[in-house]
C-alpha cells in the first residue's frame, strides 16, 4: 500500500520534480542511481539507457519527451486511447555504478562478452526486478545497445522491444583507436554534420551539449580505469547475432542510424544488419548525439516506431493463432 501511495504521489508531481527524485538501488551490477517518471502510468514502461560517459542528466529532455507519450488501453489489443497524445508513459533510467558490482554470469550466451558490459546488463535487470517490471520498451544510445542486448539475452521475456539509436556493436570489427577517433569527430559539431543544416539550433541542443561535457568529465574522472575498460569493451563487442536470436525470441527490434555519425557510421551499420534481425531500420539526419539534442524529432519518431512494432507483433500473433 505504501508503494502504491508513493507512486501515485510521484506521478502527480511535475516532470522536473520527478526527475530530481533519485533512488539508489542495490543490484548485482553495483549500486545504481535511478529515476522513475510517471510510475503509475498505463502501458509498457520505457527504459532510457545512457551511453558511455553519459548520465541521466544528459537525457533529461529526451526522457521528458518520452514520458509525454501514450500507451495502449490494453496491451493485448490494437485499440488505443481516444486522446493518446495526452497520456503519460512510465520511463525509467539509471546511472551505472562507477565502482563495485559483479560481472559473473552463469548464462552461456553472455559469457563471451566483456565483463564491463555484463556488469551493466546485470544493473539493468536489477532495476527492472526492484521495480517489478514485467516488460520494458528499451531505448538505447551508443554503448548501451550492448549492455541492453546482453540483459535481453539473459532475460528475453523482460523485453517487449529494443530501439537502438546510433548503436555500438554493429559496425563489424573495430578497434579502440578507431573508436576514440570517432568520438573526437563529434567535436566538429554541426560543421561535421551536413544533414543538420536544415534543423534549427534549439535551446535544448545547446543545453545538452553543455551538460554532456560536464557529466562526461565527472564520469571519466570518477573512475578512469573503469572508463578505459568500458571503452575497450565497446570496441570488442559485436551484437548482430544476438539481435537475430532475440528477434527470433519475439523481441521487437529497430535500429536508428544518423547519417553524419562519426562514431558508428551508418554505412558500416548497414553492411552488418540484416532483415531477419530487425523489425525496422531508420536513417535520420544528424550526428551521434542527435537523439538527445533533438528529442522533438527523434524521440517522437521512436514512440511511433515502438507503437508500430507492437501492432506488427500483435498481428503476427493473431495470424499465428
Amino acid at each position: 500500500m505504501e508503494k502504491y501511495h508513493f507512486e501515485n504521489e510521484a506521478s502527480k508531481a511535475s516532470f522536473e520534480e520527478q526527475f530530481k527524485r533519485r533512488e539508489k538501488i542495490e543490484t548485482e551490477g553495483g549500486t545504481v542511481e535511478t529515476i522513475d517518471i510517471n510510475p503509475d502510468a498505463q502501458g509498457t514502461p520505457f527504459l532510457m539507457a545512457p551511453a558511455w560517459g553519459c548520465t541521466m542528466n544528459v537525457y533529461e529532455s529526451a526522457i521528458e519527451t518520452l514520458s509525454e507519450g501514450g500507451g495502449w488501453d490494453d496491451e493485448d489489443t490494437l485499440e488505443v486511447k481516444e486522446d493518446e497524445s495526452k497520456e503519460k508513459a512510465r520511463v525509467l533510467s539509471l546511472d551505472y555504478a562507477r565502482f563495485g558490482g559483479s560481472s559473473v554470469s552463469p548464462e552461456e550466451a553472455v559469457q563471451k562478452y566483456p565483463e564491463e558490459e555484463i556488469r551493466k546488463a546485470k544493473a539493468i535487470l536489477g532495476v527492472l526486478e526492484n521495480k517489478g517490471i514485467e516488460k520494458i520498451n528499451a531505448v538505447t544510445h551508443s554503448e548501451s545497445a550492448i549492455n541492453v542486448v546482453l540483459a535481453a539475452l539473459i532475460q528475453p521475456e523482460k523485453f517487449e522491444s529494443i530501439t537502438l539509436f546510433a548503436p555500438a556493436g554493429l559496425i563489424g570489427k573495430d578497434t579502440f583507436t578507431r573508436l576514440i577517433k570517432g568520438f573526437l569527430g563529434q567535436f566538429k559539431g554541426r560543421a561535421g554534420a551536413e544533414s543538420m543544416s536544415t534543423i534549427p539550433v534549439t535551446e535544448t541542443e545547446k543545453k545538452v551539449g553543455a551538460v554532456a561535457g560536464k557529466e562526461g568529465a565527472k564520469y571519466f574522472l570518477t573512475n578512469p580505469y573503469r572508463a578505459l575498460m568500458e571503452g575497450m569493451a565497446i570496441s570488442d563487442s559485436q551484437i548482430h547475432e544476438a539481435l537475430r536470436y532475440l528477434h527470433e525470441k519475439g523481441v521487437s527490434i529497430c535500429v536508428i542510424a544518423a547519417v553524419d555519425d562519426p562514431v558508428f557510421p551508418m554505412k558500416d551499420i548497414q553492411k552488418i544488419v540484416k532483415a531477419d534481425m530487425l523489425d525496422g531500420f531508420l536513417s535520420v539526419r544528424g550526428g551521434h548525439g542527435a537523439m538527445g539534442e533533438h528529442p522533438e524529432l527523434y524521440i517522437e519518431a521512436i514512440k511511433g516506431l515502438v507503437k508500430s512494432m507492437k501492432k506488427k507483433r500483435i498481428k503476427e500473433l493473431e495470424n499465428a493463432g
